[in-house]
């Protein structure tokens, strides 16, 4: 399943909020029975796992709020739309699954210590059986929300069910031990709920905190742009692609585009347009494209030398060198280029000159410049350009 792209702001609201209706109402009802199983049957467990659902309940209202304030339009103070709202109530979601585990923690580590005795009828196998099922329909359901909405809080719900289905059916099997063995375990199976309820909480808030901060982009959407771009022609080399996120459905991105000196300043307004509409309607993002002019393509000596190291992606500390730019002053040709390095490099500036240095100067592998051409070029460029 592939997420819908074509889907507007207000339908994937209007979707989220429904979505979240049926959770808080299918929660409200496991709530309601589990309380009365938890009640009946004495166990500490099963009030703790009636509970959850409780906090699964409110949850679901947070999200329908989010997904409200999310679909809001852009206004005078926020020019860029309300959709981080999203990530503020996953944040809050994350926070109150995490409080109610602690609590129910504190209370089994009481249990263990101090026994209860544990209740069973086998009218509460059927009804925590049924809510076990249950559970594992909302997972399905949440998880085919996410993906065509594209929505991390729903995503988490849907990793949040599957947790739930396990820990009910854990209490289920922790309940039928305590009963057929007589074994007081109601207190570590209570623990384990806690624990897996926290886990549940801390991995569902760590993907909201992450584009909070400003997450990474995702290397496929990085890799459809710039697909896009360099399919063009007239392209010759892209870099500097970033994507600034304001929520769901709501992403910015640049990109610098080379093209040859010798193209006119409309003819590289025309080609940066078209990229830009072009992924807007493929990509549904608003990019701005920024045009850097390069040596003209037909000098051969310097293509082949561009092809042979500038064109190398891959080298030590994450190095990226682009951009690579002919200078001619006083009879003499110089060769210019800028180098983008990873967040994880760890050379320092004089050690990728000296490397650039000596893979230019030193490496006989590399072809010939031949300076006496590419001085030509530039001569012929500069005799065509009316300035």
């Amino acid at each position: 399943m592939n997420v819908d792209k074509n889907i507007n702001s207000n339908v994937r609201s209007a979707k989220g909020k429904s979505a979240a209706v049926i959770g808080i109402v299918a929660n409200a009802l496991m709530f309601a029975v589990k309380l009365i199983v938890g009640l009946a049957a004495n166990s500490g467990a099963v009030l703790a796992d009636s509970v959850n659902s409780l906090s699964d309940s409110i949850t679901g209202i947070v999200n329908y709020f989010g997904f409200y304030l999310s679909g809001k339009p852009a206004d005078r103070d926020h020019p860029f739309g309300h959709a981080r709202f999203e990530y503020i109530s996953s944040l809050i979601i994350s926070g109150a699954i995490i409080l109610v585990g602690y609590e129910f923690m504190v209370r089994s580590v009481k249990t263990i210590f101090d026994p209860v005795e544990v209740l069973f009828e086998p009218y509460m196998a059927v009804f925590l059986s049924v809510s076990v099922l249950l559970k594992i329909g909302m997972f399905f359901y949440f998880k085919s929300i996410s993906v065509r909405i594209n929505s991390d809080s729903f995503r988490g719900a849907s990793v949040d069910s599957l947790s739930d289905a396990a820990i009910t059916l854990v209490t289920l099997i922790g309940l039928i031990i305590s009963d057929y063995f007589g074994a007081s375990i109601d207190g570590y199976i209570g623990l384990f709920v806690a624990l897996l309820v926290i886990i549940s909480g801390f991995s569902s808030g760590k993907s909201a905190v992450s584009y909070i901060l400003g997450k990474k982009p995702d290397p496929r959407l990085l890799r459809d742009m710039t697909d896009i771009i360099s399919r063009n022609s007239e392209v010759i080399g892209v870099h500097d692609v970033l994507v600034h996120d304001y929520g769901p459905g709501r992403q910015i991105a640049s990109a610098h585009i080379e093209v040859t000196s010798d193209m006119s300043l409309q003819e590289a307004h025309r080609l940066a347009d078209g990229l830009e509409e072009e992924v807007q309607s493929k990509l549904h993002i608003l990019m701005t494209i920024h045009v850097d002019p390069i040596a003209p393509a037909h000098s051969k000596g310097l293509a082949r030398f561009g092809n042979s190291v500038l064109s190398v992606r891959k080298m030590p500390g994450g190095i990226n060198p682009k951009k690579l730019r002919i200078k001619t002053s006083g009879g003499h040709c110089r060769i210019e280029f800028d180098v983008e390095t990873d967040h994880e490099n760890r050379l320092s500036d004089d050690e990728i000159s000296s490397y650039f240095r000596g893979k230019i100067c030193d490496d006989e592998s590399l072809p010939a410049i031949d300076m006496d051409e590419i001085r030509e070029d530039i001569q012929e460029t500069d005799s065509k350009d009316p300035a």
